[in-house]
Order: structure tokens, then C-alpha cells, then sequence
């Protein structure tokens, strides 16, 4: 029987999944990732004009039971809220909710071939989603079987590849342009000005006296939704599935002992390459 990785999002897999990224950049011959260098001056002008932009809707809950799947919801939430701020700039996208199983299982069976299905990487989620397409919740609907559900589902060593080849079809092909913020205020930059940023901390923090400090670590990726008098509004899948970040809390994870995010910048559809289901 294969082990199970019990640990989410793993962060000794992000540098490995990001030179994926840069490699799937290269074979769709557009560019999708941005060195914030390029893009910081555009965000944060951006975010003088769209301050403390809110999304139109929260997202209903997704929970990630015991499925390691955090990346994968994170990054579900973060295309989510882009596509609702794309249609309210432009009217171009009609918003939906991903389906994050199907980038879950895009990542581990199609792209890492790992059966096991422990940690992801926020690359490894964007790459999926790149090669692939992204599901919208409302596309598999009624008409997938259960058998077909069940290589859809976390945590299952079914052949998916025959699933994502029948619904390859009803996958939203969408390019996701995306950036990493450097510092605090690149990041509070980003979620003014409309832009989702998707994260991952292995640091847990505790308030002690009036300060948050270390205690301990975890490995879990959420999503920035937006900035608010003094809080980052932060979309979990854990819990109840929304809840609060004081600004101080988020320059301390910022420090903690690994971290890494993603800001989601723009979308455009992408009819340039169909998906390569072979295993």
C-alpha cells in the first residue's frame, strides 16, 4: 500500500513546481508569470484606484476534511475572486467557482505522478490549472457517475486520466497571470487593487502579551481576499472557511520560518494549446 503524505502544502515542493511553471511558460509561448519588478508600478497605482476593493461575494465553504488539499482550495478561492473583479472591469469573465478536486488531481495523477496524493505547491496548483484548464463546480453536475466521482475525490488511487478526457471539454480554458509580491505593503498592494493573493506558512504564531510569536509550525496554504481597516480578510480551508487577519499577524508570518505567495494579476481565455491527457 502506498504511504500518504499527511502534511498539505509542502514547501520543499514549491521551488521544484515553480521551475514546472516556468517550463509550462515556455511551451504555451505567452507569458503568465511576472517578475513583481515588472508589474509594481501597474499594481500600485491600481491600488489607489480600487482601495480596499472587497470581492462582490464570499465563497461558499470548501473543506478540506482530511484531504491535504489546502493548495488546491487556495487556489480555487483566489481564481474565483479574479474572475469577479475581471468582471467587474471589463464585463469579459463570467465568474464560477472552480472545482478544486479536479486541479488536485491534475497535479498529483497527471503532472507529479504521485498516487500517493499528499502536499502540494501554489506552482503545482497554477501549473495544473495551466496545462489543463480549470473546472468550473457547475460542469460536473449530475451527469458524472459515481465511479467517475470517486476518481474526482481526495485521497483515491483511482486512474483519473479517463475522467479528466471525458470532461476535458467542459474545462474553462483560462491563461492565469500571476506575480510574487516581495514585502507587506506589496502584498496589501495587490489586494487593494482587486488582486487575490494566494499563500503558503509554515509558521504558527500564538498572541502572547500583546504580541504574536512562533509556537510551533504548520504547513498550510489559504488566500488573501482582501484589506480592510487594519485586517486581511483571509479565505481558509479549515473552520468556518473565512475569518480575519490582523495586519501584525500577517508581517509575522511574513517572517516566519518559510512563506511563499502568489498574486493573482490578470486572465485571459487561452485557445492556444489543447491539454495533453497522456499519462
Amino acid at each position: 500500500m502506498l504511504e500518504i503524505q499527511m502534511s498539505g502544502w509542502l514547501p520543499e515542493k514549491e521551488a521544484a513546481d515553480w521551475k514546472k511553471l516556468e517550463a509550462q511558460q515556455e511551451v504555451c509561448g505567452q507569458q503568465f508569470l511576472f517578475d513583481w519588478g515588472e508589474v509594481k508600478e501597474r499594481i500600485y497605482d491600481e491600488a489607489s484606484g480600487y482601495s480596499e476593493w472587497q470581492p462582490q461575494e464570499l465563497l461558499p465553504k470548501y473543506n478540506q476534511n482530511a484531504s491535504n488539499a489546502c493548495a488546491a482550495i487556495s487556489n480555487a478561492y483566489a481564481c474565483n475572486y479574479l474572475m469577479q473583479l475581471e468582471q467587474r472591469k471589463r464585463h469579459e469573465v463570467t465568474a464560477f467557482m472552480p472545482f478544486p478536486a479536479w486541479t488536485y488531481m491534475i497535479y498529483h495523477s497527471q503532472i507529479d505522478r504521485d498516487y500517493g496524493y499528499g502536499g502540494c505547491s501554489l506552482a503545482g496548483m497554477l501549473t495544473a490549472n495551466s496545462k489543463y484548464g480549470i473546472l468550473p463546480t457547475a460542469a460536473y453536475g449530475k451527469s458524472i457517475t459515481d465511479r467517475e466521482m470517486v476518481a474526482l475525490r481526495w485521497n483515491t488511487r483511482a486512474n483519473s486520466a479517463a475522467v479528466y478526457e471525458k470532461y476535458a471539454a467542459q474545462a474553462e480554458r483560462w491563461q492565469i497571470k500571476v506575480t510574487r509580491p516581495k514585502t507587506f505593503e506589496d502584498i496589501k498592494a495587490c489586494l487593494k487593487a482587486g488582486y487575490a493573493v494566494n499563500y503558503g506558512t509554515s509558521v504558527k504564531l500564538v498572541l502572547k502579551n500583546g504580541e504574536y510569536v512562533p509556537q510551533g509550525t504548520t504547513a498550510h496554504a489559504m488566500t488573501w481576499a482582501y484589506c480592510k481597516a487594519g485586517y486581511f480578510g483571509m479565505t481558509n480551508s479549515w473552520n468556518d472557511g473565512f475569518g480575519w487577519e490582523r495586519e501584525e499577524y500577517v508581517k509575522k508570518q511574513l517572517n516566519g520560518r518559510y512563506f511563499d505567495c502568489f498574486a493573482l494579476i490578470g486572465i485571459e481565455r487561452d485557445e492556444s494549446k489543447a491539454p495533453d491527457w497522456s499519462l
